[in-house]
């Protein structure tokens, strides 16, 4: 971890060691545990079904001591269904377990400065906030599940902000020096209408900038993320965008988007059209389905369906 890295955390440390009287003793109410059990899949027309990470069972814990918070969050995934890959076709089964999220910090009540072992970086939080549906909706490609991600986020009086330091899980090696890097965002949320712009930078000339919002209009409410790209120190540069809708009608709620980057050639122009049904105060379930073209360049299209059922608790 790099030296800014470990002055924010000592600096967390120090000041929570500050506010040692507010720290009780280790005990059961000081955790809250959590989680959910979906079981779904997704259906490509080009390869057939696949079901990464769409049928799991994860278990979420919550820590919080005076201003002391952490949190732990572990999957275990089923992966089924048929691949193509050329004029191979099989049937792959297989279950994964993954530690998601490990991480602790302190909150400062106008923010939480954190360290995660694995952990979201702070631009994930805003960057899809114009996207409307269930899952195929577009943002841009920021980093995402990071590790060893030193990150303060906190919100005053509607303004939001977060900042985020991140590392690659093998950023030991020089291959991988170059995934490390920052992001961080900015907005202002007044409920019927919310704003945010963010920015990412990597040791790799990878940059994004994005600017992201949605509002309720009464009759709906819209979205819209907008992205810039720029690689190979700004050589190639991609923009996009997509809007999105959406309308409750009791426990269903329906929504449509639409995505249509600059750069044709390498990314999907689509819509996709979504669904979501309460069944229960602890169950639902969603549906999304893609129309589109992986290529501007070819004709050949493409439909992607998504389901899901789910269970909180």
């Amino acid at each position: 971890m790099n030296f800014f890295a470990k002055s924010a955390l000592c600096a967390a440390v120090a000041f929570a060691g500050t506010a040692s009287a507010d720290i009780k003793p280790l005990n059961a109410d000081q955790f809250s545990i959590g989680g959910e059990v979906t079981a779904g899949g997704y259906y490509e027309s080009e390869k057939g079904t696949a079901n990464t990470g769409a049928t799991e069972f994860t278990l979420k814990n919550s820590y919080k001591n005076g201003g002391i918070v952490g949190y732990v969050e572990v999957d275990l995934k089923a992966k089924w269904g048929q691949e193509l890959d050329g004029t191979v076709k099989g049937l792959d089964r297989e279950i994964t377990s993954d530690l998601d999220k490990a991480w602790i910090g302190y909150d400062f009540g106008f923010g939480t400065l954190s360290y995660g072992v694995e952990n979201d970086t702070a631009l994930d939080k805003v960057d899809g906030k114009g996207d409307l549906t269930v899952e195929f909706g577009k943002s841009a490609n920021d980093a995402s599940d990071k590790f060893n991600v030193v990150k303060f986020q906190g919100s005053t009086q509607g303004v939001v902000y977060g900042i985020s330091y991140f590392e690659n899980e093998k950023s030991k090696l020089a291959a991988d020096n170059n995934d490390r890097g920052y992001n961080g965002y900015v907005g202002y949320e007044a409920g019927v209408v919310n704003v945010y712009v963010g920015h990412e930078k990597k040791r790799n000339e990878f940059k994004t900038t994005t600017v992201t919002g949605n509002a309720d209009l009464g009759v709906a409410k819209v979205g819209v993320n907008y992205w810039t790209e720029k690689k190979n120190n700004d050589a190639e540069t991609t923009k996009g965008y997509y809007v999105s809708a959406a309308k409750s009608f009791g426990e269903l709620t329906l929504a449509a988007g639409y995505s249509d980057p600059s750069n044709k050639a390498k990314h999907d122009t689509f819509f996709n059209v979504s669904g979501e049904y309460t069944l229960s105060a602890n169950t639902y379930v969603v549906a999304d389905v893609k129309f589109g073209k992986e290529k501007a360049d070819t004709d050949k299209k493409r439909q992607d369906v998504y389901v899901k059922v789910g269970y909180t608790f």
